[in-house]
């Protein structure tokens, strides 16, 4: 089996005010952030400087969805501090049709693809798995006959009641997704109006038989695109205003309502922990030690991931970056993540 390695692509949120944090080399593939502390330089795959939602497609999705309809797998990760810009570059803005993300323009890539191969029979399934304090969901639980509980893992990493409903156009799957996102736990933030406390996986499974052959021969592939939650230090999870915050000793307190700080800062703790894992996982793959040991079963998320990542999966990495002084360790930790 082939090996490819992750491709890691940087987008950046532009500055609305204030000074910058972030110099975007001219070659289109260096990064340089500058604190007080330190500067330092990152090189990448890709830099998408002021990139608009086409652009960034273009990209990174179109690539993939062609490899998709050829029978690969393949994954798109967005990952980033709060705020900057991954449930934008993935999902979009929902109430405008031009600065819709990668996921909605993945699906008419697709659909598209389907219709020009009329000489292949496909049949498309959608997933969509929420991630939430290392417990899984599944997001589409309000179509008649799927329940709201927890699901659970197999022995080989399947997501065990996991909805798969055949969606036969683009305007179906957009309904569904539609009906997850609107199902997606979200909260206030100080950084985020409408920040995405959970990690959300949105699966098209794709089956494809020749209309000619009569081999009867199924040729099976997964579009995996990860909207994570947004890295970030505890601190910042708390009110407006409340730069102070701390986390409490103890987030378990038995028989007592959390607050609101408290249950922040175990959805950050969570956060934090599982996209810890993740980075492990990737370091890993992109080890030159082909049987090295791969930490898939560390999380919940990981584990998901495990036929998503590596392999002949090709895997795509954007990360989601703030300019604004005010966010530099942020920006700091998202590149040196993405370097690694």
């Amino acid at each position: 089996m082939s090996r490819h390695p992750v491709r890691v692509v940087i987008r950046d949120r532009p500055v609305s005010g204030g000074g910058s944090s972030v110099e975007l080399g001219a070659d289109g593939r260096t990064v340089r952030v500058i604190s007080a502390q330190r500067s330092t330089s990152f090189s990448y795959d890709t830099v998408l400087d002021g990139a608009s939602q086409e652009r960034t497609f273009e990209e990174v999705g179109r690539p993939l969805c062609e490899t998709v309809m050829q029978g690969v797998n393949a994954t798109v990760l967005c990952y980033g501090q709060t705020g900057a810009g991954k449930s934008f570059t993935m999902v979009g803005n929902g109430q405008d049709y031009h600065t819709r993300g990668i996921l909605p323009r993945a699906l008419a890539s697709i659909f598209r693809g389907v219709a020009d191969r009329p000489e292949y029979e496909y049949t498309l399934r959608l997933q969509c798995l929420e991630i939430y304090n290392d417990s899984m969901y599944d997001l589409l639980s309000t179509l008649p006959g799927a329940q709201r509980s927890e699901l659970s893992l197999s022995s080989s990493s399947e997501v065990v009641g996991l909805t798969s409903p055949k969606v036969s156009s683009e305007q179906e799957a957009h309904k569904l997704v539609f009906e997850a996102e609107a199902n997606r736990a979200v909260e206030q933030h100080k950084l985020n109006a409408r920040s995405s406390r959970s990690h959300v996986l949105y699966m098209l499974l794709v089956e494809r038989r020749s209309r000619v052959d009569s081999s009867g021969a199924v040729l099976k592939s997964r579009l995996t695109l990860a909207d994570l939650a947004g890295s970030e230090r505890l601190k910042k999870s708390g009110d407006h205003g409340d730069e102070g915050f701390q986390p409490p000793s103890s987030l378990n307190l038995t028989g007592v309502a959390p607050t609101r700080q408290q249950r922040l800062a175990r959805e950050s703790m969570c956060i934090n922990k599982s996209l810890s894992f993740l980075e492990q996982v990737v370091i890993a793959l992109g080890s030159k030690r082909p049987s090295g040991h791969v930490p898939h079963r560390s999380s919940r998320l990981t584990a998901v991931l495990r036929d998503s990542l590596g392999g002949n999966c090709r895997t795509v990495l954007i990360a989601n970056i703030r300019t604004d002084d005010v966010h530099v360790e942020e920006t700091f930790s998202t590149c040196r993540f993405a370097q690694r």
